[in-house]
């Protein structure tokens, strides 16, 4: 009994109990004037209110009440899943902690009206409740050390699950609740076949001030990736936690290892178990199956076509019956392996869970529902000699079919990817003055890292601890030795953040002699230029000056788009490349002027392809052109090109010619220029094409821009 001045606690949960049970407070008065308490629920933290509510005398029990919180507490907690690859995570919303305020209202003596009898008082103690539901029989034996970490007796999981058998595939999850433990550690043992002691692996839980419910990942695939718990030559392993000093706070759970049956195709179904915790069976053998459901319209096949009222157009009978909706659901039977009657007795967790999912390769979890509504608890003893096996049917979220999905998505796993040998050179980085390191390999072996989903990322993995282990791995096995020093190396780069107007300076930056030791000289001066190419801009930013510029004139020039398809749309429309003046400075006009046609020249045909536009023939000018093939006994036959305007086309007209041969191949030639009007252009020489093939090409003219038109035809 707990007494607060006036008030009574006559009965109180546990400091920690589940949600889903009663949750029970039983209060008592020592005044006579009493009519009700007010409870107050405060969330523990914040003392926000939650909850507020009014709980009566009775007749036959006049000075006190009594309120059941368990529906109440149910609404503030959540079962938060977590399927990451982290090994240990801190579960805020499955847990909640909370106060109680509590008021005596009364009539006092000479009064009519309610009114508070004493103080508000809040409870010293801190409850907590989390999402799990025991059954009546267990709860009514309930002991929260037998759950909670605590300094008395060793706690359990929050999992009902007997030790069981595990793969490479399989997922499994335990939670566990700290009271007032200040440091907790997880510790996997793994053991061999002789129940020889192989490898423990000790990881703290961390955040203990901030979470009272926590959650640990201990399958083989997540403990190899987080804890980079080694497997080889593995039969079992086992969990527990462990205090500061050693002291064993939990039960132990054991895994028996196995290899994945070849081809056997296996699914995992997680469920909150309960407790309050994740739980997880690997199913065999699943079995899809597709319903569709789907809405539909009827229509009048007959409509108008080109003036005649017909069923019949385009070839094809018009529809009676227009589907304008359709849903699918996919659903999947899978059997258990042979199981015992523990595993019997603890899949009906399962059964009665309200949420249940399915894994996929990437470790996403699906929602599933249960289509099973009812469970026969099949005993071996009554199996008449056959395998106690049950099977199980699930149905997926609508429009959720994994199998249909891209990138090798499932929730069938029976794939595992090993990566290929994976390395790279790190050296030293504590080499004396003098001595220059030995780069070293680091390697990862094949078959050190796997992935479910493909080679490419068991290789990222392997990658990973590359990137990750190998500088580390450099610095404490690599070698260093007598070296030979650089000679002065010099490089110079121009200042090149000053702002419009300014010109940056141009800044030497040097290597010192014997800055870079390598094996040989030439090693030790490559060494230091690449130290210089790497750092000059930046060091010229640093210690260049900005200096008064002068702005480049507008510069301009025409191009041809060239890369229109010459079988449909041949022609390229002119773009005009400009830049603007002011674009750059330089110190002098000349070479800001020079700048911007760099600019042109490196720029201005892809400008073209990207904003011109491609169209046929419109203007009426025709081009010819004029292929000419030289020949030369045991000599190339070399082919030579002339374009020719039968009108004028303004100066320097722009044409976009090929050559094709008689397989009907294109070789494309850059723009030939016909000078002025009707005169022809240079002859262009395309090259040489083997002996006596030369008249088998002919030269195809696609498009010709003049400075100011339209695209012109072409012949040939």
């Amino acid at each position: 009994m707990k007494d607060i001045l006036m008030i009574s606690f006559i009965h109180t949960p546990s400091d920690y109990s589940p949600a889903g049970n009663p949750n029970g407070f039983q209060v008592e008065s020592d005044n006579s004037a009493l009519v009700y308490f007010n409870i107050e629920i405060l969330e523990a933290v914040s003392s926000s209110t939650v909850g507020n509510y009014d709980i009566y005398a009775s007749p036959d029990y006049s000075v006190g009440s009594h309120i059941n919180l368990s529906k109440i507490l149910s609404n503030l907690v959540s079962k938060e899943v977590d399927n990451s690859n982290v090994f240990s995570k801190g579960i805020s919303k499955s847990i909640f902690g909370y106060k109680l305020n509590i008021t005596e209202m009364g009539v006092t003596t000479g009064s009519t009206t309610l009114e508070p009898l004493s103080s508000t008082i809040t409870g010293a103690t801190t409850y907590y409740t989390w999402n799990g539901e025991f059954d009546r029989l267990s709860f009514h034996s309930y002991n929260q050390n037998k759950h909670v970490l605590n300094d008395t007796v060793k706690s359990n999981f929050l999992t009902l699950k007997p030790n069981s058998y595990v793969n490479d595939f399989s997922t499994e999850q335990l939670y566990f609740i700290n009271s007032n433990q200040d440091e907790v550690y997880a510790v996997i043992k793994t053991f061999d076949s002789s129940n020889a002691l192989l490898n423990t692996y000790n990881e703290e839980i961390t955040d203990l001030d901030d979470y009272k419910m926590f959650r640990i990942q201990v399958s083989p695939k997540k403990l190899i990736d987080s804890l980079e718990v080694s497997f080889t030559g593995v039969t079992y392993y086992t969990v527990h936690l462990k205090d500061e000093s050693g002291n064993i706070l939990t039960e132990v759970k054991r895994y028996d290892y196995k290899e994945t049956e070849c081809n056997l195709e296996v699914m995992n179904v997680l469920w909150v178990n309960s407790l309050g915790g994740l739980d997880c069976y690997q199913f065999i053998q699943p079995q899809e199956s597709m319903a569709v459901a789907r809405a539909s319209i009827k229509r009048n096949p007959f409509k108008m076509e080109a003036g005649t009222y017909t069923d019949f157009s385009n070839g094809i009978f018009n529809s009676t019956e227009e589907i304008y909706d359709s849903k699918s659901q996919l659903s999947v039977k899978a059997y258990t392996r042979v199981i015992n009657d523990k595993e019997v007795g603890w899949l009906c967790e399962m059964v009665n869970s309200k949420q249940l999912y399915v894994e996929l390769t990437t470790g996403t979890l699906i929602p599933i529902t249960l289509k099973n509504d009812s469970y026969q608890f099949q005993r071996t003893k009554y199996q008449q000699g056959q395998l106690n096996q049950m099977n199980f049917e699930f149905t997926f979220p609508e429009d959720i079919i994994p199998s249909l999905s891209s990138g090798n998505i499932s929730y069938i796993l029976n794939t595992k990817f090993w990566n290929e040998r994976r390395s790279g050179w790190f050296s030293s980085h504590t080499c004396p003055t003098g001595w220059y390191a030995v780069p070293i390999e680091y390697v990862v072996e094949p078959h050190t890292y796997f992935s479910y989903l493909s080679l490419d990322d068991a290789n990222a993995l392997a990658d990973d601890d590359v990137a990750g282990h190998g500088p580390v791995y450099g610095d404490h096995h690599g070698t260093c030795s007598i070296g030979v020093g650089n000679e002065e190396q010099t490089a110079t780069a121009r200042k090149n953040d000053c702002g419009d107007g300014f010109v940056g300076s141009e800044v030497t930056m040097v290597v010192s002699p014997d800055t870079f030791y390598r094996e040989t000289l030439a090693e030790a001066n490559a060494a230091a230029l690449e130290y210089l190419e790497l750092n000059k801009q930046e060091y010229a930013n640093d210690n260049g000056e900005c200096l008064t510029g002068v702005g480049n004139e507008e510069q301009t020039q025409d191009f041809i788009r060239d890369d229109c398809d010459i079988s449909t749309t041949p022609c390229g429309s002119a773009v005009t490349y400009i830049v603007p003046a002011d674009t750059y400075w330089a110190l002098t006009l000349g070479e800001a002027n020079d700048l911007a046609l760099a600019d042109i020249a490196a720029n201005g045909q892809e400008y073209a392809n990207t904003h011109g536009t491609c169209s046929t023939s419109l203007a009426t000018i025709t081009i010819t052109a004029t292929i000419r093939i030289e020949t030369t006994s045991g000599s190339p036959d070399k082919i030579y090109v002339t374009a020719h305007a039968s009108a004028n086309v303004n100066a320097n007209a722009r044409v976009s010619w090929w050559l094709v041969d008689d397989t009907g191949t294109y070789y494309h030639i850059p723009n030939i220029i016909i000078p002025d009007g009707t005169d022809e252009s240079s002859e262009y020489y395309y090259g040489e094409v083997e002996e006596g093939t030369g008249d088998l090409f002919d030269v195809v003219i696609t498009a010709v821009r003049p400075l100011i038109s339209e695209c012109v035809s072409y012949t040939w």
